[in-house]
């Protein structure tokens, strides 16, 4: 049902994770266009940092982990898949290796099932170092989703939400997921949560076509109703 409320996104939409600390990554702002004395030098004395920001400068990437995301973000999957063990192995506590390894392995899925066990071996790990990381809830989301486990998937999306109500990605597979179980109107109460909270400009325009999409379109019937038709149909 993707492609009727959100264009063309692939079905298990990535969710990279770049950094360890992702409230940093919620905090950052579209730059603003330059004021007139910024462009006749006569700028402002710059703001202090927050402490989330100087926390993201020092921190840095282990080795490996720059050259695993790339491969990641170009679908080279089996690529990444060593890149980031070895990225494990030069800092086990950095989380987003965690995250990302474990979603390359999910899309994977090799090795009689082994791949998908280690998945989620790497979520819960993930967890225990960083319990609020949001980009690992994140995926454990998709996990949950896709093992068909939809209110477990739920309440992580909700959670998140919760810490960043805004959060693109959760907004558009709580809602999407929503939809596909028949609850179009939760997922236009989850779609209008995020445009009551300030989101940025191009968001909102993606949201609001979704929300027109929502209108016409009709979710699938449940397998439940499917069999009841199937019953009406031999009947008849």
């Amino acid at each position: 049902m993707r492609l009727i409320l959100w264009g063309t996104l692939t079905a298990f939409s990535l969710c990279l994770t770049y950094c360890a600390n992702t409230a940093v990554c919620a905090e950052q702002k579209v730059s603003k266009p330059q004021t007139n004395q910024a462009k006749t030098g006569l700028q402002k004395a710059p703001k202090e940092k927050s402490e989330l920001q100087k926390l993201a400068d020092k921190q840095k990437n282990p080795a490996h982990f720059d050259n695993a995301f790339m491969l990641q973000s170009q679908n080279m999957t089996s690529m990444a898949i060593p890149e980031y063990r070895d990225a494990l192995t030069a800092d086990p506590k950095f989380v987003s290796t965690y995250n990302n390894l474990a979603q390359c392995l999910w899309d994977r899925n090799a090795n009689d099932g082994k791949d998908r066990e280690e998945a989620r071996e790497l979520l819960k790990k993930a967890l225990e170092l960083e319990p609020k990381n949001v980009g690992t809830m994140h995926v454990m989301a998709l996990v949950k989703d896709a093992d068909k486990d939809p209110k477990g998937a739920e309440e992580l999306y909700r959670k998140i939400l919760r810490v960043q109500p805004i959060n693109f990605r959760a907004v558009q597979n709580l809602s999407e997921m929503m939809f596909r179980q028949g609850r179009k109107e939760d997922a236009k109460k989850v779609i209008n949560t995020a445009l009551a909270s300030s989101p940025p400009e191009p968001d909102v325009a993606v949201y609001k076509q979704a929300l027109a999409n929502l209108e016409k379109a009709k979710p699938a019937a449940s397998p439940a109703k499917v069999e009841d038709t199937k019953k009406k149909s031999n009947d008849g």
